[in-house]
């Protein structure tokens, strides 16, 4: 049977592990998401290109977050908890929906090709920044 001394450096070297697993894994995926981008630069004419580059935009400010949230600097509080909270479960609410959003678009185009309207909900649905802009709002929307 363990006792208090015990459970207390067992979860200890519990927490020192899971640091450095969190801390590897924020910063391999922090430079495979930089690889990514470079690749995408080069692609800049693709159809797809505002929409990857926002969902990299996401993904780096949750990385951020992530690391922010383990370092544990001294300025957090109560405010400093709930923005992180917010500004994260928008990221990924925004990362979601914008994968629907990209793929709306492509089902929009391929199957209505002759609607070239830049007004209503074909202008619309053809404009990427508007999409991409109106998901942003969605997703803080959402988790206000």
């Amino acid at each position: 049977k363990m006792n208090g001394s015990e459970h207390m450096k067992l979860w200890m070297f519990i927490s020192k592990c899971q640091f450095w697993i969190i801390l590897c894994t924020v910063l391999i995926s922090l430079l495979l998401v930089a690889k990514a981008f470079f690749n995408l630069i080069k692609r800049k004419r693709s159809n797809y290109f505002v929409f990857l580059i926002s969902i990299i935009a996401a993904n780096v400010i949750t990385l951020l977050i992530i690391l922010f949230d383990i370092f544990n600097f001294s300025f957090k509080g109560t405010l400093v908890c709930k923005l992180e909270l917010f500004f994260s479960n928008s990221a990924a609410c925004f990362i979601n929906w914008i994968w629907l959003c990209l793929f709306s678009q492509r089902f929009f185009i391929l199957f209505y090709p002759m609607k070239r309207s830049s007004h209503g909900f074909f202008g619309f649905m053809r404009s990427g920044k508007k999409l991409i802009l109106a998901t942003a709002c969605f997703a803080l929307l959402t988790q206000v």
